[in-house]
Parts: C-alpha cells; sequence; structure tokens
C-alpha cells in the first residue's frame, strides 16, 4: 500500500490529523509527522525530515506550515506524485509584493511565547478557529525551544522561486474567512504552481482540516486514487 505523510501546521497537536486522514482510510497508509511541540525533548530543533526516511512516500497532505514544508522537499523527492495542501503558502511574511502576515505580528507572537506561552496558544486557536469555535486541549509539556523554532521557520520560509518548477499535481482547500493564512496569500502562492487545483470552502477558517471534513472528503479522495502510482 501507498505511503502518504501527514504534515501538521504550527503548535497543533499531531492527533487532531487522525479526523483528516480517517476521510481517505483504506487508500493509503499515512504517517502523521510529530515536530515535538509538545516533547520533553528539549533539543529545539525544528528542522526538515531526513530525505532519506522520505523516500517510501509518494504522497503529502500538508496544513499551513505543514504546507510550506512539502513545497519546500517536493523538489529534492522524485518520488513524490501529489501533494494535498490546506492553507499553504510560499512565504508566511509579507514579502517585497508577495501577500503575507506582517512580520511584526510573527515577533509579537516569539516574545509572547517566552513571556506567557499558553496564553499564546489559547489566542492562536481562537484565531484558527475564526469564524468558528475550535479549542483543542493544550498539553501539559510545552517545548518552547521547538515552538519557537517552528516560528523562525515561518520567519524565514519563502519558496516562491522553487514554485514554478514544481511539476507535481497539488489540490489545495482554502477556507474564505482564514484569518492566519489568508485567501490572498493562498491564491497568489497556488498560482506559481502549475499543477494546482484550488478549492474555497465558504465560511471555513484555518481549522478547515479538522471542522469542514464533509466539503473535501469526496475530492481528496478522488485526487489520491488517481495520483497514487499503479
Amino acid at each position: 500500500m501507498s505511503k502518504i505523510l501527514v504534515l501538521p501546521g504550527w503548535a497543533v497537536p499531531p492527533e487532531h490529523y487522525q479526523i483528516v486522514i480517517e476521510q481517505a482510510k483504506g487508500i493509503a497508509e499515512f504517517h502523521i509527522r510529530d515536530y515535538g511541540f509538545y516533547s520533553s525533548d528539549r533539543s529545539g530543533n525544528f528542522i526538515f525530515p531526513e530525505l532519506d526516511d522520505l523516500s517510501e512516500y509518494t504522497g503529502i497532505v500538508g496544513h499551513s506550515l505543514g504546507a510550506c514544508l512539502a513545497l519546500h522537499l517536493a523538489k529534492t523527492l522524485p518520488q513524490l506524485k501529489f501533494m494535498v495542501l490546506f492553507s499553504p503558502f510560499a512565504a508566511f511574511t509579507a514579502k517585497d509584493n508577495f501577500p503575507g502576515q506582517p512580520e511584526t505580528a510573527l515577533t509579537a507572537m516569539q516574545l509572547q511565547l517566552r513571556k506567557s506561552p499558553r496564553k499564546l496558544l489559547r489566542s492562536f486557536f481562537r484565531n484558527m478557529a475564526k469564524p468558528e469555535s475550535w479549542q483543542p486541549e493544550i498539553p501539559n509539556e510545552l517545548n518552547l525551544e521547538t515552538l519557537t523554532s517552528g516560528l523562525d521557520f515561518l520567519s524565514r520560509a519563502d519558496c516562491r522561486e522553487l514554485l514554478p518548477g514544481l511539476n507535481v499535481p497539488a489540490l489545495i482547500f482554502q477556507g474564505n474567512s482564514d484569518l492566519i493564512v489568508t485567501p490572498e496569500m493562498v491564491k497568489t502562492t497556488s498560482e506559481l504552481l502549475p499543477e494546482a487545483e484550488l478549492k474555497t470552502v465558504s465560511g471555513a477558517g484555518h481549522v478547515l482540516p479538522f471542522t469542514r471534513t464533509g466539503e473535501y472528503k469526496d475530492q481528496m479522495c478522488e485526487f489520491i486514487e488517481k495520483n497514487l502510482p499503479e
């Protein structure tokens, strides 16, 4: 059975992506990557997966930070057949004329993460959910080093120049009420991808993968089945 890698968004406990892969149960074998945001390991390294560890995956499902990570990795994975991306972006912060969040907003998050991490996470999850309601339980163990590394990645991330050369089919889902990765950010990113198909979900926010499964399940499953290797 083909293997698909699931790359979560920043600070989202990985178990929440079970509902996403449940939609495609039986089609392929899924592996959800755990970055260690809630791990006792204090190495503090938010790192790309080792490429050798990825050679068995023929598809990637990515959300937000994970979708950006997928775009970075795709160029180096010749066996990759497809990507399913929720709220992807080529750059998280605004760069030149490319839309994004202001750098000052990310700096404020980095400062608050040091001062009051749980307050920041509760606020972030509320903003993720808007205009809906979604507030996951925050695990007892917080790995501030790794959470900080994730924000550092968001600050540096810029794969705009890579996208025109990524000839990998990509199915993109975006909520038109997303406050974290705005529709403009996603539209501009999708236009740079040669084989991207953008689907917009009305009234959905950044938690679309968890709250709107019924609105993407059939399209996602059909896309995955069509692009799985023979």
